[in-house]
């Protein structure tokens, strides 16, 4: 491998704040202690049942309202075109699908336009409902594995919900806001939000290491373990978990607009996120390079396009365009540092080699 250095890595500080239109998180209350979550080892992640196909067909007829019932078809036709796109739990769970009124959820729904009550197959809805909103909860839906042999668990994406205690809540809601970007962002850019744009952000770049055709399978499968058990190819499981937990306690700390974490304490789930993202793809580039299906450049290019998309991520609000960016970049560097070694970035040469 040579020593080149990295050219171009745009490096600045975080802002902008994430506004939250959904929930996953069942009832929850206010309290850090509410969120009762498992990260002991892979055991504690429960593999999820195959459900059987469903031929039956599509029927739409028992959803009363007829703009729900609309939105609900158009994204079902939208996704069934997508042949990454599993939609065996959506037909299973459409059946007993129930939509009420936002009204009519027990619990805090102020800050929401939409909701999906996972344990109980119920998307809630406001008036003025848009099919962004209610497409985001509608992914929920067609994500969650409802196990008849397991019925204290809730499958829902990436996420798990046992017994109360909950892991991977961030990823699952990261990529189905990525998803419901991809879907639905361009029907009408003014129903586009910024919610989840720092879990989307980690997602995406997580996507780029899986590949998005295995990601979406997984997702739809509501299949954590197999995810888990892809990423055990480019790191250790303690450090997998770790970067669970870390997206999980960003998306707890926005719930509900209340900030349960300190800056630091924000930060260091950032970071730590934003490591293990770096090194899982530098261990897959390294397996392609020892392979000699990339070399010693591509390898460094890779890597540079890689950590400059992670750390700066587009979005569009209200028909505006703005950009997230992580992490400064002395803490870039020193993850940089620290997955490649002294020898690859020196400090020394950070301001000529770095535009900000």
């Amino acid at each position: 491998m040579n020593k080149k250095l990295f050219k171009s890595i745009i490096l600045t500080v975080q802002v902008g704040t994430i506004t939250l239109f959904g929930i996953l998180y069942h009832k929850l209350k206010k309290g850090h202690n509410k969120l009762k979550i498992n990260y002991n080892d892979l055991s504690s992640i429960e593999t999820v049942a195959k459900i059987k196909d469903n031929t039956t067909a599509v029927d739409l007829t028992k959803i009363k309202r007829q703009n729900i019932r609309k939105i609900i078809e158009d994204f079902y036709y939208k996704l069934e075109k997508d042949p990454n796109v599993d939609l065996t739990n959506f037909k299973k769970n459409l059946q007993t699908l129930k939509v009420k009124s936002i009204k009519e959820f027990e619990g805090d729904s102020s800050f929401a336009e939409a909701l999906y009550d996972y344990y109980n197959n119920t998307i809630y809805y406001s008036i003025l409902v848009k099919p962004r909103v209610l497409g985001h909860e509608l992914l929920h839906m067609a994500s969650t594995v409802y196990d008849e042999e397991a019925k204290y668990v809730r499958f829902v994406g990436f996420g798990q919900d046992k017994h109360n205690k909950k892991i991977g809540i961030g990823l699952t809601e990261g990529y189905t806001e990525l998803l419901a970007k991809r879907y639905f962002g361009d029907i009408n850019k003014k129903d586009t939000s910024d919610s989840y744009v720092t879990e989307m952000d980690l997602v995406n770049s997580l996507e780029k290491i899986i590949g998005k055709e295995k990601m979406m399978k997984l997702y739809f499968r509501g299949d954590l373990k197999s995810l888990v058990n892809e990423l055990k190819k480019y790191n250790d499981i303690e450090k997998i978990i770790e970067f669970i937990h870390s997206i999980d306690k960003i998306a707890l700390d926005t719930v509900n607009g209340y900030n349960y974490l300190t800056k630091r304490e924000y930060n260091n789930y950032l970071v730590n996120a934003v490591e293990f993202l770096i090194a899982s793809y530098v261990n897959k580039l390294q397996t392609e390079l020892n392979e000699n299906k990339i070399d010693n450049d591509l390898f460094m290019k890779k890597i540079e396009e890689f950590t400059n998309d992670l750390n700066n991520f587009d979005y569009i609000k209200y028909g505006i365009k703005h950009r997230i960016q992580l992490l400064n970049k002395k803490n870039l560097f020193n993850i940089l540092k620290k997955v490649l070694g002294s020898e690859y970035i020196s400090l020394s040469t950070e301001k000529e080699n770095v535009k900000c």
